[in-house]
């Protein structure tokens, strides 16, 4: 079933021409091609979530390097300020991939909510024209 965005009414496939006049196989390919683009678009995203957990790994790892670097400072008795060193470096290394894949968490989120904002988009868009009708 397709629904003329024109008047809102339904039509099987089949038809061409709304009653309303509105040319329903034009809109038909319209919608087709906007699918096809959004399929497009969307393909990139598919590896995100790898590039997020490699991220969180890599964040995380940089983490325990330091604690196991402090760890073998203390064993060896060095003094605070390189075991504090250790420490900071680890965190300073580690922020940005775990900044990073907190970015690529948003992404997929906009991502999974993108069809639902063109529904409600296409929607609005559907109320106006028939307003202005």
């Amino acid at each position: 079933m397709i629904h003329c965005p024109q008047c809102g009414r339904s039509h099987p496939d089949t038809v061409i021409t709304c009653d309303c006049g509105y040319d329903l196989q034009a809109y038909q390919l319209r919608q087709r091609h906007a699918a096809r683009a959004y399929h497009g678009v969307s393909r990139p995203f598919r590896w995100l979530p790898v590039f997020q957990v490699l991220l969180s790994t890599l964040g995380t790892v940089c983490l325990i390097g330091g604690v196991v670097g402090a760890l073998i400072q203390i064993a060896d008795q060095a003094a605070v300020w390189p075991i504090v060193l250790t420490l900071a470096a680890a965190l300073i290394v580690a922020v940005p991939y775990f900044a990073a894949a907190e970015a690529i968490a948003v992404l997929l989120k906009l991502s999974d909510q993108q069809p639902n904002l063109q529904q409600t988009l296409r929607r609005i868009e559907q109320a106006v024209q028939r307003s202005n009708a």
